[in-house]
């Protein structure tokens, strides 16, 4: 199964949380949004802490985990925004 690479930028408490702004991770081909998580959990814990997040996959946001992600994706990671 060929691998392609998927480029991560975190923002706010998910920049703290995995000490990085950018990171780049290989997933197999047809891999989800689910299987990045899951992945980006296993490298980075820390992320496990924030409830949720939010993803933009090349700055449209998705909410389907089972979205299909493809070579060279930018997935930006988004913690929830807090207002008062």
């Amino acid at each position: 199964m060929n691998s392609m690479k998927v480029n991560i930028l975190f923002f706010g408490q998910a920049k703290e949380l995995s000490g990085t702004r950018q990171h780049s991770i290989l997933l197999n081909e047809n891999s989800t949004l689910h299987d990045c998580k899951l992945l980006l959990e296993s490298e980075f814990p820390k992320l496990i802490e924030l409830n949720s997040y939010a993803f933009a996959v090349n700055k449209d946001y998705i909410r389907d985990m089972n979205y299909i992600l493809t070579d060279e994706d930018e997935l930006a990671l988004l913690p929830p925004v807090s207002g008062g």
